[in-house]
């Protein structure tokens, strides 16, 4: 038990003052002989022992009455879960703070529908009010950023607290309450931190822990942690998760294959209905289980049109955790492939392989002949990849495309035998011309012929090299990024490499999957992580189609809400519309399997820091304030028990009859 005025505790010698009265009542008169007196005294002693008896028990009662005053007014608090920090507490001196975990694990429920994120929601705000706390300010996986509340109950607002499906990254959050603490240093900092301690969360061997242990434990601020434990849940969960999808041929023309796995807990029934939605057609597949817990399978989906973007999702029955029962995919069309030419000399091959390889290409070769550096990034701003044919970048062109292979996009780079070698980019030249020979090279177990090439120069991975030594196909991450270097001729449509056209467009494909290095297996985007240049771009039109969450909390929080998103794509003048296009966005298929931190991972994180582990019950749902209960109701009412008993006592006795 702890108190919340600690300081009225300091008046429990008060307790004694009962025994002080009575001491002084005793003393009050002079005791004198006298004879009479002391015979009549002598006669009353045989039945002096009950009323003896009865005189302490008095006594003893108005002292624990006086007592249970005091500790009243102490304001007594249940605090088992959350130890001596209430006791300590004031609300003058201390600080607040809540670090909230809204990742999809959190949305496993704890009860009869409650989930993990409303039960830590709920009991925080119970203990504030309790301990009569005024601004709390919140740190959110979402924003990552501080947010002043004016009063604990703002945090049930959903539009800032509500579940989301990006992944938690606790040592970005950390870090941001390590900057607010630095930046105003209080006396005192309460901290406390809402999750499930999902290793995928919290990332135990990410090198950033030693460093953040160490900042934290030299902080000016007394430091309290608090970690928000839900122990263990009943109840069985299964996930589902959209692996590949590819078009493959049917009897009705073509269809779209849907790989699929499921995952599920024990008690999980044997067979489990997967609905299967694409388009306005709806059909239900019954998986059987196997004992290990996981199964995959996979399910063809007629598809209408091949040239137009259809957009789908699988789900399961809703079970404990309804974040990990559907996944949203969108297939046909070019799904958002779209590469930014850039040629000296123009080749249709390389527009077919773009094509062939279910992308999309735009001309951007006069932007960067009249040296607008702003044009080009423009173009770059709604594609994921570029081509660029001919001498390597410099200047203007370079710091715009060095920045778009950092931002996440890819790039493929071609020489041009009409053009100078001498320039270089990143680290990487052309050399001069190897012509006339007959070579077979390999690339992605394909052999290819060459009757011409440069040897790339510089400091990259090869793919291809001619006997051995010489560079042929290359490619170097910048960033987020990856830009390929092909020493071939792509220029003239009777060389070997154009004529046997295979590996170009395995090359482009390649190049293209590259700049959608933060999409999933089956090409949607991951909650959370970056967006590609081509959909921040379009930010401003695009609009939700399906999805879980609110439209207007997933637009106001784009990106780290699971649906099917349409993007406006503005055609230029005097060309058709290119139609609708959507995004899909999924959580991360880890967040089904991540297991949980052990308490070596917790001390290994906060070492030197201290830190208490609160365990809520396993029924969150059917009780309120387990972090920290008011108790003084129970208080006063054994003040007025003991008062009443103390009455009891104090009645006067019925005279006897006398014989």
């Amino acid at each position: 038990m702890s108190f919340l005025r600690l300081g009225v505790l300091w008046a429990l010698p008060l307790v004694l003052t009962p025994l002080l009265i009575h001491w002084i009542h005793r003393h009050r008169h002079p005791t004198m002989p006298w004879a009479a007196m002391m015979f009549l005294r002598q006669a009353n002693r045989v039945g002096s022992g009950p009323n003896r008896l009865r005189r302490w028990l008095i006594l003893i009662t108005r002292m624990l009455v006086l007592a249970m005053l005091l500790v009243a007014f102490a304001r007594p608090l249940s605090s088992g879960a959350f130890g001596w920090a209430a006791g300590q507490f004031s609300p003058d001196a201390t600080r607040t703070l809540v670090i909230l975990d809204r990742s999809p694990s959190m949305q496993r429920q704890v009860g009869v529908g409650t989930t993990r994120l409303e039960a830590a929601r709920r009991e925080f705000v119970s203990a504030m009010e309790t301990l009569g706390v005024g601004e709390v300010i919140l740190i959110d996986s979402v924003s990552a950023e501080p947010i002043r509340l004016e009063r604990p109950a703002a945090l049930v607002d959903a539009a800032i607290t509500g579940p989301a499906d990006s992944t938690a990254n606790l040592p970005e959050l950390i870090q941001a309450t390590i900057d607010v603490l630095r930046e105003d240093p209080p006396a005192v900092a309460d901290v406390w931190i809402c999750s499930d301690l999902q290793q995928l969360d919290w990332q135990p061997d990410s090198p950033r822990w030693e460093l953040l242990a160490k900042r934290l434990s030299e902080l000016s601020a007394e430091l309290q942690i608090h970690l928000i434990d839900f122990g263990r849940e009943r109840g069985a969960n299964a996930s589902l998760e959209l692996v590949d999808t590819s078009v493959v041929p049917t009897e009705q023309g073509r269809g779209v294959a849907l790989s699929m796995k499921v995952t599920r807990d024990a008690g999980i029934a044997d067979t489990l209905p997967v609905r299967v939605k694409l388009g306005d057609v709806t059909s239900i597949v019954d998986v059987d289980l196997d004992a290990e817990g996981e199964v995959s399978f996979e399910q063809v989906v007629n598809l209408a049109d091949r040239s137009v973007q259809s957009t789908g999702q699988v789900s399961i029955p809703a079970d404990v955790n309804v974040a990990d029962d559907q996944w949203y995919f969108v297939t046909g069309g070019s799904s958002g492939r779209s590469a930014a030419l850039v040629m000296a000399e123009r080749s249709d091959a390389v527009e077919v392989a773009v094509e062939v390889a279910q992308g999309r290409w735009v001309d951007a070769s006069e932007a960067s002949e009249a040296s607008d550096a702003d044009g080009l990034a423009a173009v770059l701003a709604s594609s994921v990849s570029l081509i660029w044919q001919g001498p390597l970048p410099t200047g203007s062109d370079a710091e715009v495309i060095e920045r778009f292979l950092r931002d996440g996009g890819s790039a493929l780079f071609f020489p041009s035998p009409g053009s100078a070698t001498t320039s270089s980019f990143l680290g990487i030249r052309w050399g001069e011309w190897t012509r006339d020979v007959d070579l077979t090279l390999q690339f992605n177990d394909i052999e290819f012929p060459l009757d011409r090439f440069v040897e790339v120069q510089g400091d990259l991975i090869r793919a291809v090299a001619v006997n051995g030594q010489e560079t042929m196909i290359g490619s170097k991450r910048i960033g987020k990024g990856v830009a390929w270097f092909c020493g071939a001729d792509v220029s003239d449509p009777n060389g070997d490499f154009v004529r046997h056209g295979v590996v170009l467009c395995d090359l482009i494909a390649a190049m293209l999957d590259a700049g959608q290095q933060d999409h999933a297996a089956d090409g949607s985007l991951i909650a959370g992580q970056a967006l590609p240049p081509a959909v921040e771009r379009e930010r401003a039109s695009i609009r939700p189609v399906s999805g879980r969450a609110d439209p207007g909390q997933a637009m106001a929080e784009f990106g780290h809400h699971a649906g099917v998103y349409e993007l406006k794509e503005d055609s230029d003048p005097g060309q058709e519309p290119a139609g609708r296009r959507f995004l899909a966005i999924n959580r991360s298929p880890l967040e089904s399997r991540s297991p949980a931190l052990t308490q070596d991972d917790l001390n290994r994180i906060f070492a030197g820091v201290s830190f208490d582990r609160i365990s809520l019950s396993s029924d969150a749902s059917n009780s309120a304030g387990q972090l920290v209960r008011d108790i003084w109701t129970p208080v006063w009412i054994l003040m007025i028990g003991g008062m009443l008993v103390e009455a009891c006592l104090s009645l006067p006795h019925r005279m006897g009859r006398s014989q």
